[in-house]
């Protein structure tokens, strides 16, 4: 009863409103704001999850990695065996790593809201997601509260829905890559895992394969 009143209005309960952003160290240094919200929340993102697996299924793209048999590993192993076929060609490869900083942080509403009407994303998982992200937040670290404060853009790490919307917003800048590179480059050229991004660009000679993957980047 109380999440199809929530799912009808698209707000979450007053008593839910508050979503705590841990701070994890990063392995190569920092800090990495997690958010973790209220456990009716997560149960409700969990049990709607299905819906968003079977749109990703229909919306696969081989240069995305991060779902089922995609993991990181993969990614850098495949990545490394284009560079020895490249090499057994005589090829050259240049290869260029894009980080998008503050990705998550960032994403704005209404260019996500064009993507998921472009694509056919499920609306109603992400009206409660986006509800759920404007929840009132606070930072904890070592038993130390910040003041609460409400963000109006960006997804939240931590949500069951964020990767998938960060790859649905991520989706229209592949496509056009592939139109545009495509044709012109056989082998595969992007590699995406989450925030990361990978280039690859092999020609006769050094100087080609760096100016393409400049000119991709």
């Amino acid at each position: 009863m109380v999440y199809s009143c929530a799912e009808l209005t698209g707000c979450w309960p007053e008593i839910w409103n508050i979503v705590l952003a841990v701070l994890l160290t990063k392995p190569t240094g920092g800090l990495r704001p997690i958010g973790l919200f209220v456990a009716p929340i997560r149960i409700w993102m969990r049990c709607r999850y299905e819906e968003i697996r079977k749109w990703q299924a229909q919306n696969y793209r081989d240069c995305l990695y991060g779902g089922p048999s995609m993991g990181a590993q993969r990614a850098a192993w495949v990545a490394g065996h284009q560079a020895e076929l490249g090499a057994r060609d005589g090829e050259h490869m240049a290869m260029v790593l894009l980080d998008l900083a503050k990705c998550f942080e960032l994403v704005p509403h209404d260019v996500l809201l064009e993507c998921a009407l472009f694509y056919g994303y499920p609306l109603l998982q992400l009206r409660m997601a986006w509800a759920g992200y404007r929840l009132k937040r606070v930072v904890g670290l070592n038993g130390v509260y910040s003041t609460a404060v409400r963000a109006t853009r960006g997804i939240v790490a931590g949500s069951v829905f964020a990767c998938t919307e960060l790859r649905l917003l991520l989706l229209k800048c592949i496509d056009a890559g592939n139109a545009l590179f495509g044709e012109l480059h056989a082998n595969k050229w992007l590699w995406v895992y989450v925030d990361d991004i990978t280039v690859i660009w092999k020609a006769i000679s050094w100087k080609q394969a760096a100016d393409g993957a400049a000119r991709v980047a």
